[in-house]
């Protein structure tokens, strides 16, 4: 689960985890609940890749909208999709838009089902959502969750600054340090 306010590079940070994994031959699932296809092929395209390129290397892009469908019809989309394209990756780029569409019960229950259904057919499943780690409650989402990234912007002599860390990796020793998050060119660069 990567969280942070908008404009903190979710986004971009799961479409790079998608890209790479299209560009290895990986047949990878991005599930966007807030861009359509069209803006994530722009997008693609302003971070210097080619999307019919990696469509045809095994990039699936959908767009959904949560709020035409009930949370165990979205929960089908998603298993449909699943079992159609067979991703060994998957991404799901709006957890925020379900929890608007749902009640609380509804989204975190369907969030853990989509992240067991993940485990059991042995995809990676990344997950985006727009909240903040460091002044918002998250617990009860992340405990769904095996690994969970914050990132966030702070603002120093006038200039915005992206930062992200590794709050929590499920039975792994990890480094709880902030880093500076810089992306340009159609790469992110992480620095201590």
């Amino acid at each position: 689960l990567v969280t942070g306010p908008s404009g903190t590079g979710k986004t971009r940070l799961a479409l790079m985890f998608a890209i790479a994994g299209a560009q290895r031959g990986e047949s990878t699932l991005y599930i966007s609940n807030e861009e359509s296809v069209d803006q994530l092929r722009f997008l693609i395209r302003s971070m210097g890749y080619n999307p019919q390129e990696l469509e045809s290397k095994g990039l699936v892009l959908l767009s959904t909208a949560p709020l035409l469908y009930t949370p165990g019809q979205w929960f089908n989309v998603v298993k449909t999709s699943i079992k159609r394209h067979n991703p060994t990756r998957m991404v799901i780029d709006g957890l925020s838009a379900l929890e608007r569409c749902y009640t609380r019960d509804e989204f975190l229950n369907l969030s853990r089902n989509i992240s067991s259904l993940c485990k059991r057919l042995g995809v990676t499943l990344m997950t985006t959502h727009i909240k903040d780690a460091w002044s918002e409650e998250i617990s009860d989402i992340s405990t769904a969750v095996d690994n969970l990234i914050a990132l966030w912007i702070d603002k120093r002599d006038g200039t915005l600054h992206r930062y992200i860390a590794v709050l929590k990796a499920r039975g792994t020793d990890h480094q709880m340090d902030a880093r500076s998050m810089i992306i340009r060119e159609g790469k992110i660069d992480v620095w201590r």
